[in-house]
């Protein structure tokens, strides 16, 4: 088997079909199967699924699990040379997996591969990023005028404005191709670190670099991401996302950058919010943002250091 693919049912049934209908119609060459992890949904359109694609296999929870947790039990079935962990809400164009494949064994030192991503209107959407650290994290969480808003973007690496394969130091878990001989060195993606969504692909990234493996952006395998569709706010809260991102990212420093760096980022998310409320009020003085926008933003940067505080 060449290539296992790892997807999640997150009731988003006519994402998952147009995805799959994508792999089926653009996949040959290769020895491939597909696996669908139903995450605790209602069922609904499973069943047609199941009637259009019935060489896909199933994993059913009976609870719904985090994203590390939902991929991991695929990872551990998986006999393939390589592995891919995808997005429903993803399309696949052209012959992605086996042009990706085809670059992996010819390039046998890297271990994570990640493509060019398309947004739904065609245009490119940031797929390659920098480590993070306290500097990103700050500009990140500070509300800047616009003179300043190109602080926001250092987090994300110019890699995937690259044509060609270039090293990047993680790529975005919307798809991410994985040799199996690092997977079974590196180990699965942290179901700890990262107990619902965020954070995993960067820490998985990683440590695939401290094993010795490469990292590349393969911009010749090309798939379109509408994004944020298993945590739209119908679906986990648009505050509770953001305060779950940050508790992540508390925890990521934690693991790779070590307790002052861990301290500093948690001072950074209590110190921000002066600076933050100053900005949000000039914002409603200028008629820029509503008064209930205001609070409601602010109301969420307490509870990110709050939450923080405590992870």
């Amino acid at each position: 088997m060449d290539l296992t693919v790892s997807l999640i049912n997150h009731s988003n049934p006519t994402l998952l079909l147009d995805c799959l209908r994508s792999i089926y119609a653009n996949t040959n060459g290769i020895d491939f199967e597909v696996w669908v992890v139903d995450n605790a949904t209602d069922g609904d359109g499973v069943e047609k699924i199941k009637a259009e694609f019935p060489d896909v296999k199933w994993i059913v929870n009976s609870e719904r699990r985090g994203f590390s947790a939902n991929h991991n039990q695929v990872l551990l079935k998986a006999k393939s040379r390589y592995v891919c962990i995808l997005n429903d809400d993803t399309i696949i164009h052209g012959n992605c997996f086996r042009e990706t494949i085809s670059f992996m064994e010819t390039n046998c030192d890297v271990g994570v591969v990640g493509p060019r991503i398309l947004n739904t209107d065609g245009t490119l959407q940031s797929s390659t990023f920098n480590f993070p650290s306290l500097k990103i994290a700050l500009f990140d969480t500070l509300h800047l005028p616009n003179a300043f808003i190109r602080f926001k973007c250092l987090g994300i690496s110019g890699a995937q404005y690259e044509n060609n394969p270039v090293e990047s130091d993680w790529i975005l878990g919307a798809c991410i191709f994985v040799r199996s001989v690092a997977l079974d060195r590196v180990g699965l993606l942290d179901e700890e670190l990262s107990p619902v969504v965020y954070m995993e692909d960067v820490d998985w990234c990683r440590r695939f670099w401290n094993a010795g493996w490469r990292v590349i952006y393969y911009p010749a395998a090309i798939i379109t991401h509408i994004g944020g569709q298993s945590t739209k706010p119908s679906v986990i809260g648009s505050d509770k996302m953001r305060v779950l991102l940050h508790q992540a990212c508390v925890r990521y420093f934690r693991k790779h950058l070590g307790l002052i760096r861990t301290s500093l980022l948690k001072l950074i998310y209590i110190m921000n919010i002066p600076w933050n409320f100053v900005m949000l009020l000039q914002s409603f003085l200028r008629k820029k943002k509503k008064l209930s926008e205001c609070k409601a933003e602010l109301t969420t940067r307490i509870k990110i250091a709050g939450v923080s505080a405590l992870s």
